[in-house]
């Protein structure tokens, strides 16, 4: 598959990958083909291919304005790692056609790729024609890496933290790993301790992205999505409450990791909405992949 005409004329790069059904994980080998055609031949310091992760992340940095008073400010970082490197060329990239077939494993402790509000991550398949005294030539082509759920987590459980006195609350949860677009089907439990009105029972699901370089750590915490599980009612202490509900995880490419420079998590959350004062909640954060165990 050729990816355009580049530098003027100077060289067509082709690149070619033999895909594959679903998508690629971690310890898959992935092969690929490269073709340059330099036509009457091209002055390079160097082309390299290779395999490379792509890490896009918000910090948190901080700083004195004018007045010396101490801000913070958020600035996009980008780190490109590649974890295969293969020299095609230096100096002269021979005249005419030239072919070359690379078969490259993906790591298996690397992030899956992310498309989250401050973490970013791609997988790419990049050649780099690197010119003389002139502009680089770069070729990319985006790789589906998936993420397996390690299948360790795959009992009912019966689990969850209150946020405060007012009621015991938990969820039984089929289990603490999911995929993507699964619908999450559970019992949200409360025991309250005193009588006290609720507007909603609602359950978020809440994706939490943090970010660990910087002069501080950034930390975003989105609700992705929300469901209702009961309308208003009155707790009475004594009476406790089993309420089924359902919530979807949506395909919205993002699942679960944790590097030394970020980390996404899933919380799924129980909310007592009520009228003019804080909310009661309970949380529990569960893994989110986009493949199921490996066989």
């Amino acid at each position: 598959m050729v990816f355009g005409l580049f530098g003027g004329g100077d060289v067509k790069i082709g690149v070619d990958i033999d895909e594959r059904a679903g998508g690629f994980g971690p310890g898959d080998t992935l092969e690929a083909r490269i073709t340059l055609d330099a036509g009457k031949g091209l002055k390079a310091r160097e082309v390299r291919a290779g395999l490379v992760i792509v890490e896009r992340y918000e910090t948190t940095d901080e700083y004195r304005d004018n007045d010396g008073a101490g801000r913070t400010r958020d600035v996009w970082k980008t780190d490109e790692t590649w974890v295969r490197r293969e020299v095609l060329a230096r100096d002269d990239v021979p005249a005419g056609q030239q072919s070359y077939s690379f078969a490259w494993p993906i790591p298996t402790n690397a992030p899956p790729p992310c498309a989250g509000k401050i973490v970013q991550v791609r997988y790419l398949v990049k050649v780099t024609v690197d010119k003389k005294l002139a502009k680089d030539i770069n070729v990319e082509r985006v790789i589906n890496i998936v993420s397996h759920a390690p299948g360790r987590n795959d009992a009912p459980v019966e689990l969850g933290s209150s946020s405060d006195n007012e009621a015991r609350m938990w969820f039984t949860l089929p289990r603490l790993e999911f995929l993507e677009g699964e619908i999450i089907r559970g019992m949200l439990h409360i025991e309250p301790y005193q009588s006290y009105g609720a507007r909603e029972i609602r359950a978020h699901l809440n994706r939490v992205e943090t970010v660990f370089p910087g002069d501080r750590t950034h930390r975003e915490s989105i609700t992705v999505t929300k469901a209702p599980v009961s309308p208003g009612l009155t707790l009475q202490p004594g009476v406790p409450l089993h309420l089924p509900f359902e919530i979807t995880l949506p395909a919205v490419g993002c699942p679960s990791h944790a590097t030394g420079k970020t980390q996404v998590s899933w919380v799924l959350e129980g909310v007592i909405d009520r009228a003019m004062q804080d909310d009661t909640n309970v949380q529990q954060e569960i893994g989110v992949y986009t493949a199921p165990p490996r066989a």
